[in-house]
Parts: structure tokens; C-alpha cells; sequence
């Protein structure tokens, strides 16, 4: 999936972003978690063996100095994901070294609660895939792709005439009822991120899964899988590792920006690091709710 009616963003607009190449080709987006840690759609991961994970990267084919170049040592995909139903569409790569934060490269919160228990003023699509839908003549952009979309209700998103009941309670629906501007093919992993007036941040809210007929088209918006669904169940317990509760540990805590477009300001994640739960410390060496690929 990728977006439709976007625009060019900023070099750091989303320094969560990465790109998930095969064979020095874009295939697959991905959101950093950690330093260690991205999270992805589960059926980008089905049939590639050969990855490397690039950061920082705003324009598709053009390395700077801004950019890190990661490779991964480990996939964990849900263990109960569903190619046919795209059900549990979602999963991990673990990277071979840590990425080093800058401006243009930093963790984003993973929300860890009902989206509509937050009050989000803004959702953002983003991805380096196609700007036509076009299958004889698809177009993809130089530049990393950004557009603005309204989360859509489920009991309006699985109305038979619009994607009807393959929508499950674990998925989320964005775009807009008449279309025109909406994820599309080459973009799949990326996050849907919306912005919390109260705390200041973005969370990733959702993760690029699947369209029914086509992109952008009326009625017929992009499905996401819902990140705070998973946040128990499969990330805090396969994103092992060490995670600080309060800000007394800067050198193990990550960090999220206040505004995507304020590249110098930053907060600290107020609790357990990345992830916004005092309660959760993953610490679990042991996987329960995934597979692994090494």
C-alpha cells in the first residue's frame, strides 16, 4: 500500500519511517520502536529473505549523511497471521546494531490503548510507493509521500458496500468517504501515526495492511492493522529488551517528538520508554505470541 493524493514531505517530517529494500529495491515501509526494534506488516515479510533496513531516508534513491543502513538478524511474524484474510497482519525485525537517534531518526510511541479512548486532532499516512494506481503505468515518487486522513468508524468501514465484514475488531479503517486520498500498493508496514494534542506526541495508531478493490476509490478506504490491539499480546512480549520507567535513565530511554516538523524538540517517553505503560517492562526472552525467522 502506499499514498494516494499525498505530497512531498520534509527531510526528518517522520523520522519513525523506514524503508524495508530487497535486493536495493523498495518493497515494504516499516516504524522504529526502538533502537533495536521495527515494527511491520506481517505479509511484507512472507516471501523475502534477503532485506536491509534504511532510516532516515526522505528521497527514495538518494543516501545521505542523515541516513543509517541496518540489516536484519530476526523476523517475528504473528503466529496466527492469515495471508488469505490478512488477519494479524503484523510484525517485527530485529536489526543486527542499534541505530544511533538524530534529528532524523527516532523512535515513535506505540499507543497501548483504545484509538478512541485519545482524542487525536490529526492521522497521517506516509510512504515511498506508487501516486497511481495504475497497473499498466505505475508512477512512484523520488520523494517520501505524506497525506492527512480521517480514521473512519468501523460499523461505517464494514458496510457491505464498502469493505464489509473482512474488517475485524484488530483492524482500522482511514481515508475519506469520497476518496481521492488514501494508502495504495508499495507501502505496506507503514504507519498510520496520529498526533495527541494533550501529550504532545505521535503515536503510531495503525500499520499499512490492505485494500479491497482498489486505491483512494469512494467508500473503499485502506485497512491498518490496530497497533494497540497487539501491544500485549505480541509486542512488549517479543521486543525483549531493556526499557526505562522514568527519565532517571536517559541513556536507555527513547525518546518522541513533539511535533514531526519540530526536528530539534523532543520529549522523553514519560514511562516505560517506547512504550506508554508503567506497567510493562518487556524483559520476556521467550516468544508466546509469534514465530521466529532467523
Amino acid at each position: 500500500e502506499t499514498v494516494i493524493g499525498g505530497s512531498d514531505s520534509l527531510p526528518g517530517a517522520w523520522p519513525w519511517q523506514v524503508s524495508l529494500q530487497y535486493n536495493f529495491e523498495h518493497k515494504c515501509e516499516g516504524s522504529i520502536i526502538s533502537n533495536n526494534w521495527i515494527l511491520t506488516a506481517a505479509h511484507c515479510l512472507e516471501n523475502y529473505n534477503s532485506w536491509k533496513v534504511v532510516a532516515g531516508l526522505n528521497e527514495r534513491h538518494l543516501y545521505e549523511w542523515s541516513t543509517q543502513i541496518r540489516y536484519p538478524i530476526k523476523f517475528i511474524l504473528h503466529n496466527k497471521f492469515k495471508e488469505r484474510t490478512v488477519e494479524n497482519d503484523i510484525a517485527l525485525v530485529r536489526l543486527d546494531s542499534p541505530l544511533f537517534f538524530t534529528d532524523f531518526i527516532q523512535p515513535i510511541c506505540i499507543l497501548n490503548q483504545k484509538v478512541e479512548e485519545i482524542n487525536f486532532t490529526n492521522c497521517f499516512i506516509t510512504g515511498f510507493g506508487v501516486v497511481s494506481s495504475a497497473i499498466d503505468n505505475p508512477i512512484f515518487p523520488p520523494v517520501l509521500q505524506e497525506a492527512e486522513v480521517n480514521l473512519i468508524p468501523k460499523s461505517v468501514c464494514r458496510k457491505s458496500n464498502w469493505n464489509g465484514k473482512s474488517v475485524t475488531d484488530k483492524m482500522l479503517c482511514a481515508g475519506y468517504k469520497e476518496g481521492g486520498i488514501g494508502a495504495c500498493w508499495g507501502d505496506s508496514g507503514g504507519p498510520l501515526q496520529c498526533f495527541s494534542e494533550k501529550k504532545r506526541r505521535f503515536y503510531l495508531v495503525g500499520i499499512t495492511s490492505w485494500v479491497k478493490n482498489g486505491c483512494a476509490l469512494p467508500g473503499n478506504p485502506a485497512v491498518f492493522t490496530c497497533v494497540s490491539s497487539y501491544f500485549y499480546s505480541f509486542i512488549s512480549t517479543n521486543a525483549t529488551g531493556t526499557y526505562t520507567v522514568d527519565n532517571k535513565h536517559e541513556a536507555h530511554s527513547s525518546v518522541c517528538l513533539e511535533k514531526a516538523t519540530q526536528l530539534s524538540i523532543s520529549n522523553t517517553c514519560p514511562l516505560v520508554g517506547i512504550f506508554d505503560d508503567p506497567s510493562i517492562i518487556p524483559s520476556v526472552t521467550e516468544m508466546h505470541d509469534g514465530k521466529a525467522v532467523e
